[in-house]
């Protein structure tokens, strides 16, 4: 029997695996876009669907499904004054977790993150207070609610909950990968 040496260039090898490496989507950055996303998507379906006049997407599912969703949410028995939270303050609490994790997401690909972060803290702060106050004032259309500044500051706070728990897989996979 003979026996065959098989030589392998390794160091092609590592280059391919370092290129890979640097173009893998980290699993923070998985949680985040996932999270940003799926808040959105609760924060658009409070919206449409716990709204106390139907919305057009409400009667578009009516008449091509027959599918009533104010009768399917009052089958859940939800309490009333869940609904009315929900209703009030729920989409607009989803909306600023989704926006916050998103200017986290666009802020992170710099080199200067922790500076950004707290200026975009402040910029969403402000964005939300300003929004409101503009409607108290007439500029904006909608009634100016104290309780949906208190539920975008409490939105931001959560969102970088989230960032924190994020930041810590982060270390943990990077740990438990090296």
């Amino acid at each position: 029997m003979e026996t065959k040496t098989i030589q392998i260039d390794i160091s092609a090898s590592q280059e391919m695996s370092e290129t890979l490496h640097k173009h893998q989507v980290s699993i923070s950055t998985l949680l985040l876009l996932f999270t940003s996303s799926a808040s959105l998507l609760l924060g658009g379906s409070i919206y449409i669907f716990l709204r106390v006049t139907p919305t057009w997407l409400e009667v578009l599912l009516l008449n091509m499904t027959g599918i009533d969703t104010k009768l399917f949410i009052s089958s859940l028995n939800l309490s009333e004054n869940l609904v009315k939270l929900l209703n009030n303050h729920g989409a607009d609490f989803f909306w600023m977790v989704s926006l916050s994790l998103g200017f986290s997401y666009f802020f992170s690909h710099s080199s200067s993150f922790g500076a950004k972060k707290y200026v975009g803290l402040f910029a969403l702060t402000s964005l939300s207070i300003f929004l409101e106050l503009a409607q108290y004032l007439g500029f904006l259309p909608g009634t100016f609610d104290i309780y949906d500044i208190v539920a975008f500051i409490l939105a931001i706070a959560f969102a970088n909950c989230l960032l924190f728990f994020f930041y810590q897989v982060e270390i943990k996979d990077g740990i438990s990968n090296s």
